[in-house]
């Protein structure tokens, strides 16, 4: 906890990785919360936008990809087969008065865009348009697409991402932060199960263009490896340790000559000093911004406004008081309850709660 998993990925890799632009398209790091499905969506949805702006609106929105997913996740050894209508000799797919009507509302499109490109008529062609092209191109119904054949709902929609950001080529990496939040019997999401199979039989999936990067607490690992729905999965771990001293002083120094504000000698060392456990690290990192927030105006930070916080955790206590001052305490108690839970071993874990209750 604490140890700077989540900055390593958001800061270093992430950004890294999208500057090779042929090799890689880096999906926006998403957090699974209380419904992976839809937050996996709007992640996708949103890398539709940086990668391919002018493709985006054929997508539609965030809500017509996860029903993509969802539709996506059931098993297909237990889906009926589609039944035929025996009143049609000709499939719909192979109409061509199907076509014709794509056609004529293409050219409807063209003939009555408006100036707002995002113009719900608008919406409503392409989304037609759209829906009429999959009745057209679809498999015939015996057609099954798993896994097995080399396809899923999440590749189909990487695949999408490749030819839309014309990079044909590239690598699509799925970044979930806080993996944690989908392991355990009391995972804060039903749906959690579900989808790690999802993500399974994607990434396991032959010729997979997509890559699975996750942050997770080193206290999750056993959790991880005895969950039926991920046992066996092969994965390659990265182990990050408690931050050096060297590595503590740039975390500090750092960002703070790019905001060319100058740090009093001896206040480096001193926050260091005080900073006696990786466990501190987000005290030193609230502490950091305080001091900004607080000291900052002048580029100057200095040893004693350092001491009128209280030092490292006089800081934390002293926003905490004046937040707590305000509150009513049983409700608080009751609120801080509520975000949060117990895995299988006893130990505390993050619980997402919607904002409004």
């Amino acid at each position: 906890s604490g140890s700077g998993k989540s900055s390593l990925v958001r800061a270093a890799i992430v950004p890294r990785l999208r500057r090779l632009e042929d090799r890689w398209i880096v999906v926006e790091p998403f957090r699974p919360g209380r419904d992976p499905f839809a937050a996996l969506a709007s992640a996708l949805f949103d890398t539709f936008r940086r990668y391919a702006p002018d493709a985006a609106k054929s997508i539609g929105s965030a809500n017509r990809l996860l029903e993509r997913l969802r539709a996506g996740q059931a098993d297909p050894e237990t889906q009926s087969e589609p039944e035929q209508d025996s009143s049609s000799e000709t499939p719909l797919r192979d109409d061509a008065r199907v076509k014709r009507l794509m056609s004529q509302l293409a050219e409807l499109k063209e003939s009555s865009t408006p100036a707002d490109p995002d113009d719900p008529f608008v919406s409503f062609l392409d989304w037609t348009i759209d829906d009429l092209r999959k009745i057209t191109d679809s498999p015939a119904p015996n057609t099954r697409m798993t896994a097995e054949g080399g396809a899923t709902t999440l590749i189909d929609i990487a695949n999408d991402l490749r030819t839309l950001s014309k990079h044909v080529d590239a690598r699509v990496l799925i970044v979930i932060d806080q993996f944690e939040e989908l392991l355990g019997e009391h995972a804060a999401s039903a749906s959690a199960d579900a989808f790690l199979k999802f993500l399974r039989d994607s990434f396991e999936a032959a010729d997979c263009p997509l890559v699975v990067l996750g942050t997770m607490r080193s206290d999750f690992l056993g959790l991880l490896q005895r969950n039926p729905t991920m046992r066996g999965v092969d994965y390659e771990p990265l182990s990050l340790g408690p931050m050096s001293t060297a590595g503590m002083r740039r975390v500090i120094e750092e960002p703070a000559r790019l905001g060319a504000i100058e740090l009093q000698p001896g206040l480096t060392d001193r926050l260091i000093s005080d900073t006696e456990t990786p466990d501190a690290l987000p005290l030193l990192s609230f502490t950091l911004w305080v001091l900004w927030r607080d000291f900052g105006e002048d580029r100057l930070i200095e040893l004693s406004e350092y001491d009128k916080l209280g030092g490292l955790h006089g800081a934390v206590a002293r926003e905490a008081d004046a937040l707590v001052s305000r509150a009513d305490k049983d409700a608080l108690r009751r609120a801080f309850l509520a975000m949060v839970r117990l895995n299988d071993d006893g130990r505390f874990a993050r619980k997402a709660v919607a904002w409004d209750s």
